[in-house]
């Protein structure tokens, strides 16, 4: 599983133009990048998250295995970033902490039955996670 995670820790909203850095990995293992991030910075202050695949398929057709790739890396893979980072954002000082999720439209109820309904669901799922 690879996420891409751009991380960018700042103390104040008001100062993040000239004080923020963002930190793009590629994270086979978001505990050692976790780890990284600790050493670096002590804290983080702000997660955004966009990992993700897209195995697009005829829905009729795809095989259970092609909704365990997509889930894999896009759900659960989500909530291992999270849970590896999350230490980081409670130590923070930062007062307004947050996780964000970058997505697409493709969750709508509208459009579940597309060609790329396996990718559909994950993106229907995040928001409620």
């Amino acid at each position: 599983m690879e996420l891409n995670i751009k991380i960018v820790p700042f103390q104040s909203i008001m100062q993040a133009w000239t004080r923020a850095r963002q930190e793009t990995l590629t994270a086979t293992y978001p505990k050692a990048a976790a780890i990284y991030i600790r050493e670096q910075f002590g804290s983080l202050d702000i997660l955004v998250y966009n990992g993700g695949i897209n195995r697009s398929s005829d829905p009729n057709a795809t095989l259970r295995d092609t909704y365990r790739a997509v889930f894999e890396t896009n759900v659960f893979g989500v909530v291992v970033v999270i849970d590896a980072f999350l230490p980081l954002l409670r130590a923070s000082k930062y007062s307004d902490r947050r996780i964000g999720d970058v997505t697409s439209g493709l969750g709508q109820i509208g459009i579940a039955y597309s060609p790329t309904s396996e990718y559909n669901a994950k993106i229907w799922e995040l928001p409620a996670y």
